[in-house]
């Protein structure tokens, strides 16, 4: 960190032989403090954009057992003499 040298004794009341730690900028350390929330909704969109493909998946799956069950329903139906549909 270039900016520290010398960082110790400009400081009033400050003691030179103290040595400093952790020494960062204002916008690292609100990185650091955003970097939880950040990693949270980038999660968040990246499973809400992959919901709807199972989902939809499911109702393909649904619709396609009900339209297999309905079409051999109205074959029996025709084979035992019902007419068209009634509007």
């Amino acid at each position: 960190m270039p900016f520290s040298h010398g960082l110790p004794g400009r400081m009033p009341g400050g003691d030179g032989n103290l040595p400093i730690s952790n020494l960062v900028t204002e916008s690292e350390s609100i990185d650091q403090l955003l970097f939880q929330e950040r990693l949270i909704a980038c999660l968040s969109s990246f499973f809400g954009v992959l919901a709807p493909a199972p989902a939809s998946i499911g109702l393909y799956g649904l619709l396609s057992c009900e339209v297999t069950r309905r079409t051999r329903e109205i074959g029996i139906r025709m084979a035992l003499g019902a007419g068209g549909a009634r509007c």
